[in-house]
C-alpha cells in the first residue's frame, strides 16, 4: 500500500466497531441493548470487512468517478446481513478514505476532512442512491422529489441517468432544507474532525471509552437533527431529542426510535481519533 496519512482502512474498520461499544447507545445498538435486527457483534464482523473493502480501495488507483466504487463497498461489507448495519458511516468513510489514501496533501485530521469533503461536493449522489437501492433499507420511502431519484422504482435505471454527471453541491444544499442527512452530510465533516481534534488535545492516544462515545452522541445530538429519527417520528419528536440534548440529557427512546445518523458521526469522529493514532496503536515498533 503507498505512503498514506495514517491507516484509513483499519481506522476506518475501528470506528465502525467502536461506535456501539457506548452504554447509553441513543436508541442505537450499545453494549446494553441489542436490536431486533442486529447486535453489538454484527458491527465487529463488519469491521473485519470494511477494513478488507477500504485495504483493496486504497490500493487500487483513485476510482473514477470517486465515488463509483461505493455501492460496491457498501455491498460487500453488508453480505453477511440482511439489514443495513452501517450505510450512513460508509457514506461518510467512503470519501475521507479516498482522500487520505490518495492525496498526499492529506497530513492530519483537518486536511483529511477538507480534501474528503471537496471530493463529495464535486461528486455524484447517484453513487450513494446506488448504494440505497442495494441495500433497500424499510425506512426509505418512495420519493417524489426532483431532487431525489425513487431508489424503490422499477424506473430507477431511466431515472438515475439524470444525476451520473451532476456534481452534489447543488443537490445537498437543497436537499438538507427538507432532509437532515444531507444536511450532516454538508456541515459533519467540520464539526466532527473538530470534535476529534479537542478529543486528541485531552487524552492524546487513549482509546475511547465508553463514556466518551456516550459524550459524543450528546455533543452530536445537540447539533444536529438526526435524519433516522425525523423519518420514522417527525420532525417535532427530532427537535424534541434535539432540544434535550442540549439541555445536556439524553432522553428515553422506544424500540421504534434510534439516532442512528448520529451514530454515523460518531463513526466519523472515531475514525479522525483513529486514523491520527494509526501509528501508536496499530504498528509495533522494531527492537533495536
Amino acid at each position: 500500500m503507498r505512503d498514506m496519512y495514517g491507516n484509513p482502512p483499519l481506522a476506518a474498520a475501528l470506528a465502525i466497531a467502536l461506535e456501539p461499544t457506548g452504554w447509553m447507545g441513543a436508541g442505537t445498538v450499545c453494549r446494553s441493548r441489542d436490536h431486533r435486527d442486529k447486535k453489538m457483534q454484527d458491527y465487529i464482523v463488519a469491521s473485519y470487512r470494511v477494513a478488507l473493502a477500504f485495504r483493496r480501495l486504497c490500493s487500487s488507483k483513485l476510482p473514477k468517478p470517486v465515488g463509483s466504487l461505493l455501492p460496491a463497498v457498501v455491498s460487500e461489507v453488508h453480505k453477511p446481513f440482511n439489514t443495513n448495519l452501517s450505510l450512513g458511516s460508509l457514506f461518510l468513510l467512503y470519501y475521507n478514505v479516498v482522500a487520505a489514501c490518495h492525496d498526499r496533501r492529506v497530513c492530519d485530521i483537518r486536511t483529511n476532512a477538507t480534501y474528503a469533503y471537496s471530493l463529495l461536493v464535486s461528486d455524484s449522489l447517484v453513487w450513494l442512491f446506488d448504494s440505497i437501492r442495494e441495500l433497500s433499507p424499510s425506512h426509505v420511502r418512495s420519493s417524489r422529489s426532483p431532487f431525489w431519484p425513487n431508489v424503490k422504482s422499477p424506473l430507477y435505471g431511466i431515472e438515475r441517468e439524470r444525476y451520473t454527471g451532476s456534481s452534489s453541491m447543488l443537490a445537498l444544499k437543497l436537499l438538507s432544507r427538507h432532509d437532515p442527512i444531507f444536511q450532516e452530510a454538508s456541515t459533519a465533516f467540520v464539526h466532527t474532525s473538530k470534535l476529534a481534534t479537542e478529543y486528541l488535545r485531552k487524552h492524546g492516544c487513549q482509546v475511547p471509552s465508553s463514556s466518551v462515545i456516550d459524550e459524543l452522541f450528546k455533543d452530536l445530538c445537540s447539533n444536529f437533527v438526526d435524519s433516522l429519527l425525523f423519518r420514522k417520528r417527525g420532525l417535532e419528536r427530532a427537535l424534541e431529542v434535539m432540544l434535550a440534548c442540549k439541555a445536556g440529557s439524553m432522553p428515553k427512546f422506544d424500540s421504534r426510535e434510534s439516532l442512528g445518523s448520529i451514530a454515523d458521526l460518531v463513526t466519523l469522529v472515531l475514525y479522525y481519533i483513529s486514523n491520527e493514532c494509526a501509528e501508536s496503536w496499530f504498528f509495533l515498533k522494531t527492537v533495536p
